[in-house]
């Protein structure tokens, strides 16, 4: 198909999700919990595929792929089901003196056509988990999925729309010239997940038609380690997170600060857990994946020190465990450097690979210092006993989120938000967060016409204004209907009334009235 062919119907494709979109069907309780229903059974029906897909494209063993791919997705769905309910219901506000009698709400509206492309390292939940969102939120959308995982990819083309409302989804394969297509197509909001680079690209196009995007892309994620640190522990968690998926994880640890204390016990315990968990041959273990292609493997190899394009020097870092790269099978092996200096490359960008580059600090102040890269990184990570230093940890670490004593593990906390700051990211989703960011939060106050206020009609004095902010600064406690609010006031005069004329206020009221209207003598 030639270019002007695809770019065609990819414009056709979206602007029959636009049109279904403004039928209004997208935005009943009923169509989003029967979409999300149909994404978990696709996920269940379809468990082996899956599996296969992903050991086609990382090499993923079936038990990795069930807990951490299929699990993590199905747990995000069924929170969404038993919550989104709530998350659609209007939501009140306050209501100063000046506006009453009235309401105020916010109101969750959806967006739109929402486009979803996502990555390869991660190619499955981070489809469904975008795709949660806009379901719960009431939106069609566009997926493309990564070319780089092709099993994955025509996993979702071949099976996705036989599970959701065809009219309301489409799904898009291909590489760099099909998503150039699909940015010149007008969306109401742009989720990309991958490299800063790209998300640069998406940012770019969505600028043109003034889009909305929500951003998840990376940076270079630090992992103290102080002296209070339960080390058994901690050297399972760090393995577990570092080489979960080789290292291609975009909240993985890119450099472990480790006190001077405590490193050489450290790194024994980690390489020990290593061998654990991959055996002292990782090239033959199940669980521990491949990069992803050739071309990632030289990308890989021109950061490690000693291997590079500068001929085998180094800057004094020293490979402390591992090494091993075989480009034939994409295979880099756990890899671990020690004196790594502040000019080193392993420092100047995202590894996005199994290479971890050790750092030793004295105190805790220099151990902040040394995690804060010049780019505000996706995440942050401190292994630690001691409560004092996690909540300055939390107060002064500029990321996008932050976990104490464990790697990844709040990005698949259902109530916490999961996304970037700066350069690591736009926007945030999961959850009510994935609903609230893919919703238009729309204002709406209903006022009463029972009672208008004359100081806000001309002609003004400072005595009205004086009165103006006094009703604006005074919020009521309870945000009232209008309709509650007259009933209310016409309640409190008959009090009023009731009570002066059992007291004979009316009838003294009444008299002096009456005298004070007679003509003068």
């Amino acid at each position: 198909m030639s270019g002007v062919r695809k770019q065609e119907e990819i414009g056709r494709v979206v602007d029959k999700l636009k049109r279904v979109h403004r039928q209004g069907r997208t935005k009943t309780a009923k169509w989003r919990e029967a979409q999300l229903r149909g994404l978990k059974q696709l996920l269940l029906d379809h468990s082996a595929d899956i599996r296969n897909a992903l050991h086609s494209d990382l090499r993923w063993a079936g038990a990795k792929t069930q807990g951490v791919e299929i699990d993590t997705a199905v747990a995000e769905i069924e929170h969404a089901i038993r919550h989104f309910r709530e998350w659609m219901k209007p939501e009140s506000v306050p209501t100063p003196l000046l506006h009453q009698p009235a309401s105020s709400q916010i109101v969750s509206e959806p967006l739109g056509v929402v486009l979803i492309i996502s990555p390869w390292n991660a190619p499955l939940h981070l489809v469904t988990n975008p795709l949660v969102a806009a379901i719960s939120a009431g939106n069609c959308a566009m997926v493309k999925p990564s070319e780089l995982a092709p099993a994955v990819s025509a996993f979702f083309a071949a099976h996705l729309l036989s599970y959701l409302d065809r009219d309301c989804f489409a799904v898009v394969e291909g590489g760099v010239e099909e998503t150039t297509m699909i940015l010149k197509e007008r969306f109401d909001c742009i989720l990309y997940t991958g490299s800063t680079k790209v998300g640069k690209v998406v940012m770019a196009a969505a600028a043109r038609h003034l889009t909305p995007v929500l951003l998840e892309l990376g940076g270079q994620c630090p992992c103290i380690v102080d002296e209070t640190a339960d080390l058994d522990v901690t050297a399972k968690r760090i393995v577990m997170g570092k080489w979960l998926n080789c290292g291609q994880m975009c909240t993985s640890v890119n450099t472990l600060i480790c006190h001077e204390k405590v490193r050489d016990r450290l790194l024994e315990k980690m390489v020990k857990t290593i061998e654990e968990f991959f055996t002292s041959t990782p090239k033959s273990s199940p669980d521990y994946s491949r990069i992803v292609n050739a071309s990632h493997v030289e990308r890989i190899k021109r950061i490690m020190p000693g291997m590079g394009e500068d001929g085998g020097r180094t800057r004094g870092e020293k490979v402390y465990y591992g090494g091993e790269v075989d480009e034939a099978d994409n295979y880099i092996a756990p890899t671990i450097y020690v004196d790594v200096p502040d000019d080193s490359k392993l420092l100047k960008e995202e590894i996005f690979g199994p290479i971890l580059p050790v750092r030793t600090f004295r105190s805790f102040d220099q151990a902040l210092s040394m995690a804060q890269p010049e780019e505000k990184p996706l995440a942050a990570y401190l292994f630690t006993s001691s409560s004092s230093r996690a909540k300055a940890f939390r107060d002064e670490m500029r990321c996008g989120g932050i976990c104490i004593n464990d790697i990844h593990f709040h990005t698949i906390q259902p109530f916490l938000p999961f996304g970037g700051v700066g350069n690591s990211g736009i926007g945030a989703y999961h959850g009510k967060h994935g609903f609230d960011a893919l919703s238009h939060r729309k204002a709406f106050l209903h006022r009463s016409t029972k009672l208008d206020a004359a100081v806000r009609y001309p002609p003004y004095t400072e005595k009205k204004t004086r009165i103006a902010n006094f009703l604006r600064k005074s919020t009521s406690a309870l945000s009232l209907s209008p309709t509650v609010v007259v009933g209310l006031g016409a309640i409190g005069l008959g009090v009023v009334y009731h009570y002066l004329r059992v007291n004979g206020y009316l009838e003294g009221m009444q008299e002096y009235c009456t005298a004070a209207l007679q003509p003068p003598h």
